[in-house]
């Protein structure tokens, strides 16, 4: 895919997640409905790599299995750590429902991680050199972020930094261990453990 239907493609869900995520406040006491309109353009995150790469699951899971899996444990552990040493600030409020929390950052791990990097990522790297693949990734990640209206951390140029230097961090383990299960896990730990219960 050339780099100028990427760029599109990343601007639709930009655009989409704007208006699912202001129209998620319309139903914001509804119980369930504002999880099912925030949750259309990740289902679309997770959809378009599927669409493109026909044999995804068998690319992205088996190369480095072990190695993938003790660096996104170890890197998720680390940024959360590291967050709470140095930030108060904490995001993720789900009402003292441990399960519901659980099941929301798989989805949102596996979803973003999945567009992210086993889309983007590799297709802008295709293009470009390493170093500015990660740059162009992480910017376009942390960008994203300033749609999601769920915590005010994302409208400041503190969160906006934050998420592009884990962002960073994430792309860098994705392309080293050539298995999506690095970043995956590292994104999941890094919510779960960030998040109010």
């Amino acid at each position: 895919m050339n780099f100028k239907k990427i760029i599109l493609w990343y601007l639709f869900l930009f655009l989409f997640s704007f208006f699912c995520f202001r129209f998620f406040w319309f139903f914001y006491n509804f119980s369930i409905y504002p999880y099912i309109i925030g949750s259309l353009p990740l289902i679309i995150f997770i959809i378009l790599p599927l669409k493109i790469y026909p044999h995804f699951f068998e690319r992205e899971f088996k190369n480095n299995v072990f190695m993938a899996i003790f660096l996104g444990i170890i890197s998720g552990l680390l940024i959360s750590v590291l967050f709470r040493l140095f930030s108060s600030d904490l995001y993720g409020f789900f009402q003292n429902n441990f399960l519901f929390g659980l099941f929301y950052w798989l989805f949102i791990s596996f979803s973003q991680e999945m567009f992210f990097r086993a889309f983007l990522l590799k297709e802008i790297k295709r293009r470009y050199s390493l170093f500015l693949s990660l740059v162009i990734n992480s910017f376009l990640f942390s960008l994203w972020h300033l749609n999601i209206p769920f915590s005010y951390i994302w409208l400041t140029l503190n969160g906006f930094l934050r998420v592009f230097i884990v962002s960073l961090i994430w792309g860098y383990l994705y392309l080293k261990t050539k298995n999506l299960l690095s970043c995956f896990i590292s994104h999941f730990l890094v919510g779960i453990l960030l998040s109010q219960f």
